[in-house]
């Protein structure tokens, strides 16, 4: 089976648009399932993400010129580790865990609204030809 250089080239662009997308819908339903208890260690397997990795998604979307709506899961992701990095260093002194689990949802919400309004420049400036970034 020969696959043509074309097909990966287009793989690897869809892999770098959806994939921060399913990472970071993975972690929302990971620190769900953790606050209530429900430890699935595949599911913080298959969407557990060091920094290295996303780096290498950060400079593959410059790399092929997506849009910033397509970052915004990339930066939710980073801040995600960032908060759970300290608190896991913290050990919980900072603060406790409905805290923690209120302050993951109100920053996915912020992504997803961010998300939100970045698509809608971004069809908006396609649609009507202006230089919208």
């Amino acid at each position: 089976m020969k696959i043509s250089n074309k097909t990966l080239y287009k793989l690897e662009i869809k892999s770098t648009k959806f994939l921060p997308i399913i990472i970071a819908i993975l972690y929302i339903v990971n620190t769900i399932l953790s606050y209530y208890r429900y430890d699935i260690e595949e599911l913080a397997m298959i969407g557990g993400m060091s920094l290295l990795p996303l780096a290498k998604l950060y400079l593959s979307s410059f790399t092929y010129k997506l849009c910033m709506h397509h970052r915004v899961f990339i930066y939710y992701i980073f801040l995600h580790n960032l908060i759970s990095s300290i608190d896991m260093y913290t050990e919980g002194v900072l603060i406790n865990d409905r805290g923690l689990f209120l302050l993951h949802l109100v920053l996915f919400g912020i992504f997803i609204i961010l998300y939100i309004i970045c698509k809608r420049r971004y069809d908006f400036s396609r649609k009507y030809g202006s230089k919208i970034p």
